[in-house]
């Protein structure tokens, strides 16, 4: 008898915890279907940190404002608060600062490589340019830096086929 009475409670105990269970299961799922869940809501928008860091980047000379060309390639990479690459002669980094569509590139500090007068004054004009840069925009395949003073600089993902 007491082996049937200790079934019994057990089969209570065990009803009433799937009761337990299932109440609060369905006010969870209930609950949850109410909230907006911020990762699904958000995914898929564009953001444009993590495209920027997404690709090494190569300046498009047809593109620019300033007529920055040469033999090797211009490129850009973002790491965080990092920018840096290959200007026309030296390599480069410095600071990136990122808010939305604004940008701002500072502290820039370059390798001492010396080259021709020409590839020097197109280097120049690209440090110049980038530190003079207040506006992104990444779309299409194209990271296009700029200001409202006429400077432009595009770039496409050194992964693309050239121009």
């Amino acid at each position: 008898m007491t082996a049937r009475k200790g079934y019994r409670r057990l089969v209570c105990f065990g009803a009433a915890a799937l009761a337990i269970l299932l109440a609060g299961g369905a006010t969870g799922c209930s609950d949850r279907n109410d909230q907006v869940d911020s990762l699904s809501a958000t995914y898929g928008l564009p953001s444009t940190r993590v495209d920027l860091e997404a690709e090494n980047w190569v300046l498009v000379p047809a593109e620019n404002s300033n007529g920055i060309t040469g033999d090797t390639p211009v490129t850009l990479a973002v790491d965080g608060e990092q920018v840096s690459g290959s200007g026309p002669c030296n390599a480069y980094h410095g600071d990136l600062d990122l808010e939305g569509d604004s940008v701002e590139i500072t502290n820039l500090a370059s390798t001492l490589r010396a080259c021709g007068d020409p590839v020097m004054k197109a280097e120049g004009k690209y440090f110049a340019a980038l530190e003079a840069v207040d506006q992104i925009d990444v779309s299409d395949d194209r990271l296009v830096l700029a200001n409202d003073q006429g400077v432009r600089l595009v770039f496409r993902p050194a992964d693309a086929t050239g121009d």
